[in-house]
């Protein structure tokens, strides 16, 4: 048998609420009810036991139960279902249709005569049985934990359901606001912004729910909770012997791009016509993970903004700008791997702006301002009633502390939650918001009349437009199509013969720029950009005549220069520059192994543009906006991925300028996250003289 760890009843001060103000609704009987079961559960015995195939076995024991409880959860690690989204769903659901040795109604009747009960989800199994009936069930629940039938019966009906529900969701507008909002938060590219539809759901085969079981439901990448009245001495032999040959299996951490931050509000439409309300969700990706040193903070900046049953911050001043009670609820979202924070409100229509505007204003007031001891205390005592809410019966106990050991907490994480969250003072309130809230950086869904309020937003977008999407969460381009003959490559090629023709760039040896960065600005940067083509691409930062940065790429390395010290570029930086070998960098994308297309033409800016889009591995790394009558490339989305994540790049290119017969911008204007940077250029020289020792690294 593998080794046991043991945590004795430790003495814990449990806080006297009764002292408090009780702010819940709840009787300081109740409260004292909670205290009483809430010091029950931290005074019970708990044995921590890993098996030689790795699964963490937790046993929590309480004498006054005649009950086992079980809840195992496999370790959560997202992973893209691509083409078959909705695998996972599909696997937990139909583990409850048992295993090879009992299933359908004949599982159903064994459970009755035990009196236990099994249920499954993504990920999850729970089940409940009488002390007396303990051993069966936990064979059962091991049976079908290991060895699941997934019939082709089954899978058809659970198919059949979920796609009926789907279809009820495409009607319902809070479904949809979930939908979308998930879809632009996270991206197509990150699981948690995959979404099912109908043809993933009928891709989907009985292999591949047997191919996902054997994959992710391993005891090495999961844990087991039992709550019981049965000792530690009693369990751990039935565990070892049920479990204990299920076989481990050791998988890569896949690799999910970090969602696209908006540099600036975004307002994303769906237009639900005749509607009298509006469902709208304000949201950010958040790196808040469960067992952060600021989680007892964020709880309690949770209370204060939404939490439900409290008088919050959003409730409140939405009541005093509308009158009337709005349907309102915030919180950060904590992950292992990507947090979210998301506000959910539904408005009348004659007030959805209004309650946009409101909502905005508290969320920056909550970075700006300090908050109020007396409020953050009653948020506190708030959280703390959440928290013992946890532990109303022997399942909820169960299924929370499978949550949180899941989520990386140690045993008794229970012990130091409470105490810990006493210690959360106003400080710390505003230290998170200040950390973790981007008022300035969200995603505004909005599921509404269009006819009705969609003017009235354009304000909240930080680019004065809507973006549209239907009721599955795919964009709708307002574009025109792209008219007969016209291909990505004749606009770029249209491009450089209007700037000077391609033989003439293509001949290019070298080119210098040199211009002021932010010239509004006293504290303005004098900048130089250095291409060789076919070799490198420099730029340099001067202070007078100091050069405070330096940022060099060749072909085969690049590197930042800054006050001496030299850093180089991470890899996927160093791919995306090299187009900049290139003197007419849009005419070789296919020799870098990306794929233009001409996707239609944007006939709401005038004079109307051609819009191309860059994409490489199905990812988009570019749209291009160039102008039908001119021909000139007048704007650019650009996303960079990067190790802290995704980041959209506004870039607009104006004032273009003669030179050697070739044509320029001379200002390009930069929007990165809400922060915005001009170039403007003041001299451009083609093939000069250039020292070729800025591309050394000493």
């Amino acid at each position: 048998m593998p080794r046991s760890i043991s945590y004795d009843a430790l003495s814990l001060v449990i806080f006297s609420f009764s002292l408090c103000i009780d702010l819940s609704g709840q009787t300081r009987a109740s409260t004292a009810e909670k205290n009483d079961r809430t010091a029950e559960v931290l005074s019970n015995h708990t044995t921590t036991d890993i098996l030689s195939n790795g699964l963490q076995v937790i046993i929590i024991e309480d004498s006054s139960e005649h009950q086992m409880t079980l809840a195992w959860g496999a370790h959560h690690i997202p992973s893209k279902e691509s083409d078959r989204v909705g695998i996972a769903a599909l696997t937990g659901e139909l583990l409850r249709m048992g295993s090879g040795h009992l299933m359908g109604d004949s599982l159903d009747a064994k459970l009755e005569e035990l009196g236990a009960a099994i249920s499954t989800q993504a990920g999850r199994i729970w089940a409940t049985s009488p002390d007396s009936s303990s051993y069966k069930t936990l064979a059962i629940f091991a049976d079908i934990l290991m060895q699941p039938v997934f019939s082709e019966e089954s899978l058809t009906e659970a198919r059949n359901q979920h796609l009926a529900a789907l279809k009820e969701m495409d009607s319902n507008p809070k479904g949809i606001a979930n939908k979308v909002g998930r879809r632009v938060l996270f991206g197509p590219n990150h699981p948690y912004g995959e979404l099912e539809t109908d043809e993933s759901l009928m891709l989907i085969l009985r292999d591949d729910l047997v191919r996902y079981h054997e994959t992710h439901y391993r005891p090495n990448m999961s844990s087991l909770v039992i709550y019981s009245g049965l000792s530690a001495d009693d369990l751990l032999p039935w565990i070892d012997e049920l479990l204990g040959h299920w076989n481990g299996l050791e998988i890569g951490r896949p690799h999910n791009r970090k969602p696209t931050i908006p540099m600036s509000n975004r307002v994303c439409f769906v237009d639900n016509p005749e509607a009298l309300e509006s469902v709208i969700h304000l949201s950010h990706v958040a790196n808040v993970k469960p067992n952060s040193p600021d989680r007892t903070a964020i709880d309690v900046l949770n209370v204060l903004l939404g939490q439900a049953g409290f008088n919050h911050l959003l409730q409140k001043n939405l009541m005093k700008e509308q009158g009337q009670d709005v349907d309102v609820r915030c919180q950060f979202n904590f992950d292992p791997f990507m947090g979210s924070f998301v506000v959910e409100m539904t408005a009348k229509n004659q007030v959805t702006a209004r309650t946009i505007a409101t909502a905005l204003n508290v969320l920056n007031e909550t970075v700006q301002n300090q908050f109020d001891d007396d409020l953050v205390n009653e948020a506190i005592l708030h959280a703390q009633n959440v928290f013992m809410d946890s532990f109303a019966d022997s399942n909820s106990t169960a299924l929370m502390s499978l949550e949180w050991i899941n989520n990386g907490f140690e045993v008794p994480f229970y012990r130091n939650y409470l105490s810990a969250l006493e210690q959360v003072k106003a400080s710390d309130v505003k230290r998170v918001a200040i950390r973790y809230l981007r008022p300035k950086n969200l995603f505004i869904t909005v599921v509404g009349n269009q006819q009705a309020i969609s003017e009235s937003l354009v304000s909240f977008s930080g680019k004065g437009e809507l973006d549209y999407y239907d009721t599955r969460g795919n964009i709708l381009r307002e574009l025109d199509p792209v008219p007969e003959g016209e291909t990505s490559q004749s606009v770029i090629e249209r491009f450089y013969e209007a700037c000077g023709g391609i033989s003439k760039f293509e001949g290019l040896k070298s080119l210098r720029r040199r211009g002021i960065m932010n010239p509004e600005q006293e504290s303005g940067l004098r900048v130089e950009l250095v291409d060789i083509f076919g070799f490198g691409h420099a730029m340099r930062m001067f202070n007078e005549e100091q050069i405070m940065m330096e940022q060099v790429f060749t072909a085969d390395r690049s590197f930042i220069r800054q006050m001496g010290q030299v850093r180089e570029m991470n890899e996927n930086r160093h791919e995306r520059e090299k187009s900049k070998l290139f003197a007419a960098p849009l005419l070789h994308l296919s020799e870098l192994g990306r794929e233009v297309t001409l996707v239609g033409v944007d006939a709401r800016v005038s004079p109307p543009c051609y819009v191309v889009e860059v994409r490489k591995d199905d990812n988009l790394l570019e749209t291009l906006f160039f102008n039908q009558e001119n021909h000139l490339l007048e704007r650019a989305t650009i996303n960079q991925f990067g190790p802290t994540g995704t980041v959209e790049i506004a870039e607009e290119y104006a004032s273009y300028a003669w030179s050697k017969g070739m044509m320029y911008p001379m200002i390009i204007s930069q929007m990165v996250h809400g922060q915005g940077m001009v170039l403007e250029l003041e001299e451009v020289t083609p093939n000069g003289r250039v020292d070729q020792s800025i591309f050394q690294i000493d």
